[in-house]
């Protein structure tokens, strides 16, 4: 049944992508351990052996999307190479990574404060938005876009989590709701890139 014998690799990638996709569709507490083991394939007691609890599987899977975010963008770079490397995080999160993104949202529904899960990791990637937004801004010195840059980085995060859960409502409420919906996103991505490359003045 599931992994190979003896593969522990295999095995828990199976019951983070099972829990993932559980956890984002129905909640953290719509969903039992014995149905996370059955999604994936595996014996119930594997999920215990591998993660223990339900938040902690929350947890390892937010981290992991942290860290592919946090691979993704390059802070130390150029504006022009940095802004660049912003809208690919972008495009992420809104398709491979939607789904952990809409478990994240899942997660703050049902009390568990992803801000709060691994000493703040899986917010790490907003974090790095906004060092790097102050960074841009104090680089520019005199004359330089008057905005906390804090702030910025939370409403281009409230737009991402805006669009990877209700995007066809948003896109019915103005009127696209026939436009290819790949494509649609990617507009969307540039207008949010452009808003950061308005905050930092480039």
């Amino acid at each position: 049944m599931g992994a190979p014998r003896g593969d522990s690799s295999v095995t828990r990638k199976l019951i983070l992508a099972a829990a993932r996709d559980l956890f984002a569709t129905r909640g953290i507490d719509g969903v039992s351990v014995r149905e996370i083991a059955a999604a994936a394939g595996v014996n119930h007691a594997l999920v215990h052996r591998y993660f223990g609890t339900k938040t902690d599987i929350v947890a390892e899977i937010l981290d992991g999307e942290a860290k592919t975010m946090s691979a993704m963008a390059r802070p130390e770079a150029d504006a022009v190479t940095s802004l660049a490397a912003l809208r690919g995080v972008f495009s992420y999160v809104l398709t491979g990574g939607r789904t952990s993104l809409l478990l994240m949202l899942r997660a703050e529904i049902d009390g568990l404060a992803p801000e709060r899960l691994l000493d703040g990791s899986p917010l790490r990637p907003l974090s790095t938005l906004a060092s790097w937004l102050e960074q841009q801004i104090e680089q520019k010195g005199p004359g330089a876009p008057e905005t906390d840059p804090r702030v910025v980085a939370m409403v281009l995060g409230a737009a991402l989590m805006g669009l990877a859960s209700v995007q066809p409502m948003l896109s019915a409420g103005v009127g696209l709701e026939g436009e290819d919906a790949a494509a649609l996103l990617q507009r969307c991505v540039d207008v949010l890139v452009g808003f950061a490359a308005a905050a930092i003045g480039a």
